[in-house]
């Protein structure tokens, strides 16, 4: 089973100012190569007018990643290499960044370009909302009445969610587990309930994605 990891919920974009020239930090999630790829391509639609879109991901996660960086026209190593550095030292995976530079007639230098695109990016990783990707298990149960409100404290005890419920003869729920959750609900329903209600698999995703509140 993969280790959840953490990774962008959303796009963000953040704009900073350095010596006139406009660094525009865009963030977002990518869950391929694909994704990434068009990605930049629409944020470099979006600034058609600007100097550069330096561009970096990390699809995947530590040991298996992806990676990929450009300075898109900027000297070689004072952009896209800095820009995938600060991404690498979020911890985050299935990421995209592209800074996009509006030229202010000032020129940075090597160590200034260094230090603008380093804090552009920095600067959106601090506003952006973060997701969790988790194996997660999708199981549904049929219980007698006097069962619930026990069941419902197990649930609630190893962190499922309740999905869906329907009271008839019998009380149905749909809940979802984290697969290492899931893993000890199990044994403990059937402890509880001496093996009388016996969940039924519906579905197992491996890439869930759930927001991190």
């Amino acid at each position: 089973m993969d280790r959840p990891y953490k990774l962008p919920a959303n796009e963000v974009e953040v704009e900073v100012k350095i010596l006139n020239s406009r660094f525009i930090a865009s963030l977002a999630p990518a869950l391929s190569v694909d994704q990434a790829k068009i990605y930049i391509k629409g944020i470099k639609s979006r600034y058609p007018d600007a100097t550069h879109h330096v561009s970096a991901f990390i699809i995947g996660f530590p040991p298996g990643v992806i990676t990929h960086s450009n300075d898109d026209g900027e000297p070689p190593g004072t952009a896209g290499r800095p820009l995938l550095t600060v991404l690498t030292g979020s911890g985050l995976g299935d990421i995209v960044a592209v800074v996009t530079r509006y030229f202010g007639g000032t020129k940075l230098g090597t160590g200034g370009l260094v230090k603008a695109y380093t804090l552009a990016a920095q600067e959106g990783l601090h506003v952006l909302p973060l997701a969790q990707k988790i194996p997660m298990t999708t199981i549904q149960m049929t219980m007698d009445y006097p069962w619930y409100d026990r069941i419902n404290i197990l649930i609630a005890a190893f962190d499922g969610e309740i999905l869906q419920k329907n009271f008839a003869e019998q009380i149905n729920i749909d809940v979802r587990f984290s697969d290492d959750k899931w893993g000890y609900f199990d044994p403990a329903l059937q402890k509880l309930t001496n093996a009388s209600v016996k969940p039924v698999l519906i579905t197992q995703n491996v890439d869930m994605i759930v927001p991190i509140k």
